[in-house]
């Protein structure tokens, strides 16, 4: 058998080519004294000051600084665990520290003197990785997960900036990782991501102080923004959602911070087999993929910031023709009070925040809260006294509002079936057909003891003929629709009165967003699109979109005739009719629920952060092509050093390898400079 040495000189083959790549056989020092992260694949379009920046940079003028700023994502994966097998005496690292994951001695010596510390349970969202970072389950296993720092822009593996993760997603393993990725950097601003970054970020600089002294960190004359990423960003409370916010946030184009999320779907398949594996043979294994990853990212640059940059010119252009048409129909004084406003907030945070809006709505979630709360006070009030056994009155309405959308869209549904639907569509709708008829039922005879004679009324309705195969048309009967002189006890109508309040509230907001949404697939569709194809997939966007509407206006209606009802028509107001589309034709109904000044500043923040993006873009463009010159010179410079003049063939060797090695380099420069060329000229001329 010799299946377990055939797999030992794989990995000394591994080891070997990542020395060999990496320059270590053309330096004069042995390989045990090679520096940390010395063998890492480095991303070439992130700033590496000496390498790819301009002369000067440090003192580049204060509105330009962000351009140098070097962007970081945290974040851990829970699927890359170990078991416990084998030990570091048995399986040592072949290259411990050297590229991605950080020297095993001095992390594990760190942890063990915080292992038995708690973390502060979130302030924010019930955040997992917060509250449960002591809770991960770890029985059998030397690892839980891995931990990793990646470029946020470029999603590429930092040096010693991946770890294992002893039980959860702890403070003490990411904080050790994340300095450990920007030892020794010079950067000025850092941008870093990360999921958990409104709790994280708290006591992040009294926890410097406990970290080792060669990973001692002196933030004095740098700049640092912690953001969550886009699409974790909305689990976060309304405050977080806007402090930060890329979107909100100037000097970082449009970085949406979660790459580092898409570049597990390439390592999660080595879960399998690294599980398995002793503790060095799984670093090796991971520095090897690692490697890998970021030596495709780097050759693939080319392709990538190309079409980045067309997106982002094309998107600058187009917001910002949106922002200019919106400044035109705001007053001067208070478009200057405004922008003086967001100004002020972006260099000061502790400032109010232009994005919050100054009116608040109630949403129909925080009605229900509130009525909920009130349930729970008569039951405390008047114990053993309730009708209903299970339902409170709150409960009973709240439902019927869920009813009654339910019932609107399966009325749509079935009218746009038409009379030539396939059956599996028939099939379809007669199950959502089924499901509301047991719901409903459900409902009648929980509402038939707070409100008996609702059951003879809907046995004596219009609808009762059709309703037992239709149930969307079933008559609910709630207070707002109740004929006199049958009544409710007093207590529904203030409750009916409540959530028809915010869910008018919430289905106007809705409705604003998808006129807004509505209006940019028109002028997109006009601006952009040719020939019957596009047309016609744009049309069913529209289309979909233009349902949408409709929709949200029928709630909106539903809730203002049941306020009608109820007798509190005079604080709403009737705006809305079946064909509305565009926003500038309904501005007074829009103010019910958009504070314009809000909208103004998101336009603007949108305008510039595209605009951001085309900057950014074409200086980490010319960062490729100065870093790809840089180390050809310095493959050049090792050629130099080996060249001693005796001729013998490990010297020839050696001397092909590092020519080989820059002429790669300079010809993924020179195809590079061809495809960016236009871009690059442009942002020469401007």
């Amino acid at each position: 058998d010799r299946y377990e040495s055939f797999m030992r000189m794989v990995r000394e083959w591994r080891h070997l080519k990542m020395l060999k790549r990496s320059g270590r056989g053309h330096v004069e020092i042995s390989l045990n004294e090679t520096p940390e992260g010395a063998c890492a694949v480095l991303c070439p379009a992130c700033p590496h000051p000496g390498k790819n920046m301009p002369d000067g940079w440090e003192n580049a003028p204060k509105p330009k600084r962000w351009l140098n700023a070097l962007f970081l994502a945290i974040d851990a994966n829970f699927r890359l665990k170990r078991r416990h097998v084998s030990s570091e005496e048995s399986d040592p690292s072949l290259g411990d520290g050297v590229a991605y994951m950080v020297k095993e001695k001095p992390y594990k010596e760190f942890l063990s003197m915080h292992a038995k510390e708690t973390q502060d349970r979130s302030s924010c969202a019930s955040h997992k990785a917060v509250n449960m970072a002591d809770s991960k389950a770890f029985q059998g296993l030397a690892a839980t997960g891995l931990g990793t720092i990646d470029c946020a822009r470029h999603n590429m593996k930092m040096p010693c900036g991946c770890g294992d993760l002893q039980k959860g997603e702890k403070y003490a393993n990411m904080d050790y990782l994340y300095f450990s990725s920007i030892r020794g950097t010079f950067v000025k601003r850092i941008n870093t991501s990360y999921d958990i970054a409104c709790q994280w970020w708290i006591k992040l600089w009294s926890r410097v102080s406990r970290l080792p002294t060669f990973l001692s960190f002196d933030p004095s004359g740098r700049e640092f923004e912690f953001l969550v990423p886009k699409f974790h960003l909305s689990a976060h409370i309304a405050k977080c959602q806007i402090s930060y916010s890329f979107n909100f946030t100037p000097g970082v184009g449009r970085t949406d911070g979660e790459g580092v999320e898409r570049g597990w779907a390439n390592i999660n398949p080595v879960a399998s087999s690294t599980k398995e594996m002793g503790p060095g043979n799984r670093r090796d294994t991971l520095d090897d993929f690692f490697g890998d990853w970021n030596w495709k990212k780097l050759v693939g640059l080319g392709a990538f910031f190309t079409r980045k940059i067309k997106e982002a010119i094309q998107m600058s252009e187009e917001h910002g023709a949106v922002l200019a048409d919106m400044e035109d129909n705001i007053p001067e004084v208070e478009l200057k009070a405004w922008t003086d406003e967001v100004q002020t907030w972006e260099d000061d945070h502790s400032k109010p925040n232009p994005f919050e809006s100054k009116a608040k709505s109630p949403t129909l979630p925080q009605t229900r809260l509130k009525v909920a709360r009130e349930d729970a006070l008569e039951l405390a009030k008047h114990p053993g006294l309730s009708p209903h056994s299970e339902i409170t009155p709150g409960s009973l309405v709240s439902a019927a509002l869920d009813l009654e959308e339910q019932q609107r869209r399966l009325r749509v549904d079935r009218v746009s079936l038409g009379q030539h639907a396939e059956d599996s569509q028939l099939a379809a709708l007669q199950q959502r057909s089924n499901g509301l008829r047991l719901k409903l039922n459900h409902w009648f005879a929980a509402q038939s003891v707070y409100m008996p004679a609702a059951t003879s009324l809907r046995a004596h309705s219009d609808n009762a003929a059709h309703s037992a195969d239709r149930p969307e048309i079933a008559d609910l009967f709630l207070p707002s629709n109740l004929p006199r002189p049958h009544a409710y006890p007093t207590r529904f109508y203030s409750i009916e009165w409540d959530l028809r309040i915010g869910q008018a509230h919430d289905a106007l907001a809705r409705l604003r967003s998808s006129l807004q949404y509505g209006e940019w697939l028109y002028k997109y569709k006009d601006k952009n699109l040719r020939g019957q194809e596009q047309n016609t997939r744009q049309q069913k966007i529209i289309d979909a979109n233009g349902a949408k509407i409709r929709m949200h206006s029928r709630t909106y209606r539903a809730a203002y005739l049941a306020l009608v009802s109820l007798g509190h028509d005079n604080e709403t107001q009737e705006n809305i009719q079946e064909g509305v589309w565009l926003p500038s034709a309904h501005l007074s109904f829009l103010n019910l629920v958009s504070d314009i000044r809000v909208q103004w500043c998101k336009s603007r923040a949108r305008a510039h952060r595209w605009s951001e993006e085309v900057e950014l873009l074409q200086e980490e463009m010319g960062r490729v092509l100065r870093f790809l010159e840089w180390h050809a010179s310095w493959w050049e410079e090792r050629v130099n050093e080996a060249s001693t003049g005796a001729n013998d063939a490990a010297e020839e060797g050696m001397i092909a390898y590092g020519l080989r090695q820059a002429a790669l380099r300079r010809s993924i420069a020179a195809r590079f400079s061809a495809l960016w060329e236009p871009y690059l000229e442009s942002s020469r001329t401007t």
